[in-house]
């Protein structure tokens, strides 16, 4: 197989490349390491400083509920308004002095710019809030059994002795409540007993103005609470990665997000931001683009520069190149020499190239006149060989005396033989048959051979439909049949069977020519092999393998060589005792 060379401007811009891509590769990966390490350190210290923020401002919101919360059961007027509402004895007038003691503590948080809502209500039933001034509510309202019972926290807040507890976001946090809330909950006690419940809300927009602060920073905020349950998150928190079983494990995602805490010992709430580590890959890469922009904007740079140059040393030579390639036999003595300036070695090149060029038509030039002396003189020695009408004469004439004497085998022989001879020395300008008419043919000779060796002789001679078409040179299966009975018999093999295929196989075609006889010895076969690789390699006969007067294998394997060129393989295997196999290839056009 022919291979392909790159030229030396090629060679020398690849050769530059790999050289340059190096250090550049080098310096890219040191400068996106330092970037990357910065980008890890800043995002550590906005987190942490983050983490601080929100919790502050959170901490606040929940110091500011507290202290709302304290306030009113501070109160004695709360204390005793909300102690004789939970009478059963109470008048109607009574109770309604009570009902408006609480109204009127309570709603003084009911101004429209405070976001807070106070809620309160008994086991009784009875409801008092903040929201729009409690208008929609009086001492005679009395709360559904059914909304008292999605009160999930009041036996919690009952055996807490009065402390308050933050409940998580949720709906339904308080009754009659709409919408999500952050309360504060507590039990209102009287000595001994529970007198009511109280909660301090802030509607979820003021969470979310903290939690902002984190999302704005491309990070996500979680709350929890001391005993590790959740008070709220934002929503690209991922609960999928850390939560399992009502347990947060923040440490099975710290390989992915950069992780920053901050608790408030006061009230046990731990502020919790994650941020994921792809971003700081991603904000490394970015950051980086400029570095390899610079460093592609140079190697196109400097690769102009040197296509220039190596284009400028190299014009000679491709134009040298090219007339060497436009070249031909007939304009060997026609070629006019150009001139080549700028380069002492291209001028060498060109008058060296200018006197081979002189020399290999001269040689050319003898070579031709010499072959075709060789090839007329060997034409005329072919004819002078043997005169073919004699030949079919004298066989007609001894295969009709055969014939008149009873003698059938004589008249046989006579017959196949005059075949053999008519297609050997037949007329064909082209020296070519099909593999129909080789395979006919060889059939011929063996059945002429089976008329000598009768039952020590057995042969099969087969081919596929689709390759008997195929031209060839003529007689490149008989001398391979011929070789058979040269070697096959001996002591040991007094029945020889022969074997002709013809089949198809991937791209091509194969003959298969076998026997199971003698076979050669060792070194007449190396013999043999050897001048069928010096007569392929030159081009012409040697040795004793064949002469001009005999078609021998030799001289077959020749003629295929010439004939298929490069399309054209084969293979031989012999051995004493080991029969003989000739295996021919020919690739498809």
């Amino acid at each position: 197989m022919k291979q392909k060379h790159s030229s030396f401007r090629h060679q020398l811009i690849i050769s530059y490349l790999m050289i340059s891509m190096i250090p550049i590769v080098l310096i890219l990966s040191v400068v996106f390491i330092k970037m990357y390490k910065g980008e890890q350190a800043a995002v550590s210290e906005r987190l942490s400083s983050g983490a601080e923020l929100i919790a502050s401002q959170f901490n606040s919101l929940l110091d500011n509920m507290s202290f709302i919360s304290i306030n009113l059961i501070s109160s004695p007027q709360v204390l005793a308004a909300a102690k004789g509402l939970g009478h059963e004895n109470n008048t109607l007038l009574k109770e309604q002095e009570y009902y408006s003691r609480l109204k009127k503590e309570f709603c003084s948080y009911a101004i429209v710019s405070s976001p807070y809502r106070v809620t309160f209500f008994n086991g009784k039933g009875q409801y008092i809030t903040s929201r729009n001034y409690n208008m929609e509510f009086s001492s005679h309202y009395r709360l559904p059994e059914e909304e008292i019972g999605k009160i999930n926290w009041m036996e919690e807040v009952e055996g807490n002795y009065g402390q308050s507890i933050l409940l998580p976001v949720q709906e339904n946090a308080m009754p009659l409540s709409e919408g999500q809330f952050l309360t504060l909950a507590r039990a209102v006690r009287d000595p001994g007993k529970n007198i009511g419940y109280l909660g301090v809300s802030v509607e979820m927009e003021q969470v979310n103005n903290i939690l902002s602060i984190g999302t704005q920073m491309g990070a996500e905020v979680l709350f929890l609470s001391e005993e590790g349950e959740t008070i709220c998150h934002t929503e690209g928190f991922p609960v999928g990665e850390c939560y399992e079983n009502g347990i947060w494990n923040l440490d099975g995602i710290r390989k992915d997000y950069f992780i920053a805490d901050n608790y408030h010992k006061d009230n046990g709430i731990m502020t919790v931001l994650v941020y994921p580590q792809w971003k700081v890959m991603k904000e490394g890469v970015e950051g980086i683009w400029a570095f390899v922009a610079e460093a592609i904007l140079f190697l196109v740079l400097t690769m102009v520069i040197i296509f220039h140059y190596s284009n400028k040393m190299t014009r000679p030579l491709q134009r040298l190149t090219r007339q060497m390639q436009e070249i031909t036999i007939d304009g060997l003595d026609g070629h006019e020499g150009k001139e080549f300036h700028g380069y002492e070695e291209v001028e060498f090149l060109y008058t060296g190239y200018a006197k081979m060029q002189e020399r290999l038509n001269v040689m050319i030039r003898n070579e031709i006149t010499s072959q075709t002396l060789l090839m007329q003189e060997r034409l005329n020695f072919l004819q002078s060989q043997i005169n073919p009408h004699f030949l079919y004469n004298t066989l007609n004439v001894i295969g009709i005396m055969g014939m008149e004497n009873e003698n059938r085998r004589v008249y046989d022989a006579c017959f196949k033989l005059s075949s053999l001879l008519r297609y050997s020395l037949g007329d064909n300008s082209e020296g070519t048959a099909t593999i129909r008419q080789e395979m006919d043919n060889t059939t011929s000779y063996l059945e002429l051979m089976k008329l000598r060796y009768e039952h020590r002789l057995d042969f099969e001679v087969s081919c596929e439909e689709k390759m008997e078409g195929l031209e060839v040179p003529r007689l490149i299966l008989q001398p391979f049949v011929e070789n058979v009975f040269e070697h096959v018999y001996s002591l040991e093999h007094r029945k020889v069977a022969v074997q002709v295929k013809g089949y198809c196989e991937g791209n091509g075609y194969r003959l298969m020519i076998s026997d199971d006889g003698q076979g050669m010895k060792e070194a007449e076969a190396a013999r043999l092999m050897e001048e069928i690789r010096n007569s392929c390699r030159n081009r012409k006969l040697g040795g004793n393998g064949s002469g001009m007067g005999k078609i021998g294998i030799q001289n077959t394997m020749l003629r295929l060589t010439l004939y298929f060129k490069e399309r054209f393989s084969y293979e031989i295997e012999t051995g004493e005792g080991k029969g003989f196999l000739v295996s021919l290839f020919f690739e498809a056009f």
